[in-house]
């Protein structure tokens, strides 16, 4: 079970939440996204769905603060930074790395690059490997491994980030249909424990599963609730 230990307090918080506000972002003359409003609240499971090209990963890495909008604003009053899951893993083949090491890397944003590792961390790789269902590749290069399985060590990186918000950009991309299902239950499971999440997906299954909808159309959002 994923537990959240500094979460406890974010839990309670029922003001804690993220807000985006008037968002506008372009690509030259190709508007993307046309002033997006929308919040979301600790423990709620979003689904962000739309055609491809309709500006679900440039949201995402909006909110991440990868990307800044033409205009708008996104207010995070949640503890720390949003954990952003990419959809296609950018390892660098060239560089040795083992599954371990690069969960490792989650831990960073609290201890940067050259902190000392100290157990509690170690304890937080451990389970989000056990959670995504990686442990036995622990010591595998990152090279080795096939694109489904560099999607679950990207996921548990961002889980091992322990963030109260959770970006996902196609977290099941690569996997075949029971790990999507796992994947799907873990998702839920961390909602549960009290993390916000924001899931981009085109699966029609996924995103009835997520207790809203967001839609995004001519760069817009339209929601189910």
């Amino acid at each position: 079970m994923f537990l959240v230990k500094n979460l406890d307090k974010l839990n309670k918080m029922t003001d804690a939440m993220l807000t985006a506000k008037d968002i506008h972002f372009s690509y030259g003359e190709f508007t993307v996204l046309d002033g997006v409003n929308f919040e979301i609240h600790a423990g709620e499971h979003v689904a962000l769905t739309g055609a491809n090209g309709s500006g679900k990963s440039t949201l995402l890495a909006i909110i991440a603060g990868v990307l800044e909008p033409d205009s708008g604003e996104v207010l995070n009053n949640f503890e720390k930074e949003p954990a952003f899951v990419i959809q296609q893993p950018r390892f660098s083949e060239q560089i040795p790395l083992t599954v371990e090491q690069a969960v490792r890397m989650g831990r960073w944003a609290d201890r940067g690059s050259l902190g000392r590792f100290k157990a509690a961390d170690k304890e937080i790789v451990e389970e989000a490997m056990t959670q995504t269902g990686i442990q036995s590749l622990r010591n595998r290069q990152i090279a080795e491994l096939s694109g489904g399985q560099k999607q679950r060590v990207l996921l548990a990186q961002g889980i091992a980030q322990r963030s109260p918000l959770l970006l996902l950009d196609e977290p099941a991309a690569g996997l075949d249909a029971e790990s999507e299902m796992h994947m799907t239950a873990m998702i839920t499971e961390l909602a549960e424990s009290g993390v916000a999440i924001i899931q981009a997906t085109h699966d029609h299954d996924v995103a009835e599963s997520a207790g809203r909808i967001l839609h995004l159309k001519d760069g817009r959002l339209e929601s189910n609730q």
